[in-house]
């Protein structure tokens, strides 16, 4: 017969986010492929440099796209060329970002995506915290039997990732929304994250 516990232990915490990104789209259209590409690549650059001072700038790659429309019944094709860029800063600077971006020819912004600082290290301390959780409900399973409790011999982790979310009810608007205010107002609200673990112990006679 076996002798171990199986038991679950879990563990939360509220976290402020720190941090805020948002998602900018910049694009160029031309019945020439490469000029579009050319174009919007251009755009992006400029964008890049004019919010490097503003928070630390990610660029993404430039895709082109067949566009086709019909206008006074002809059928016309171009080629559409779309980029992204991501900008992040500390969450109390978050509308000042997404000011400066609509301000230096951003089409479009999406956000923001609100992180924590170190996430790994919020991860870590969950599981730990979840661990000893699982053993305070094993040790009191065990002591109601008359046994006591050994060492953990399996560790199953079943926490969702890192955290980070989009606040819900927040700004998620595109171009012309955001620049009708100066600084958009975003207010993130704190958020619970938790971690899950499942543990098995050894069963020892309460006397050894």
């Amino acid at each position: 017969m076996e002798q171990v516990v199986r038991t679950s232990g879990t563990a939360s915490r509220e976290l402020a986010p720190e941090r805020a990104e948002w998602t900018l789209g910049v694009r160029a259209a031309d019945p020439n492929p490469r000029v579009a590409f050319d174009r919007c690549a251009e755009r992006l650059a400029a964008l890049a440099q004019t919010l490097a001072e503003a928070g630390e700038v990610t660029t993404g790659r430039v895709e082109v796209d067949v566009e086709r429309e019909r206008r006074r019944g002809e059928a016309h094709t171009r080629r559409l060329a779309r980029a992204t860029l991501t900008v992040a800063g500390a969450v109390e600077r978050a509308g000042e970002l997404a000011a400066a971006a609509m301000g230096a020819g951003a089409d479009e912004i999406s956000g923001p995506v609100f992180r924590v600082g170190d996430a790994e290290a919020v991860t870590a301390g969950l599981l730990a915290d979840a661990v000893r959780d699982a053993r305070r409900r094993a040790e009191a399973m065990a002591t109601a039997a008359g046994r006591s409790l050994g060492r953990a011999v399996a560790i199953s982790d079943h926490h969702s990732g890192i955290p980070y979310y989009e606040d819900d009810g927040e700004l998620m608007s595109r171009g012309v929304a955001v620049a009708a205010v100066a600084e958009p107002p975003v207010r993130p609200r704190p958020r619970t994250v938790s971690a899950t673990v499942e543990v098995v112990f050894e069963l020892v006679d309460a006397a050894a």
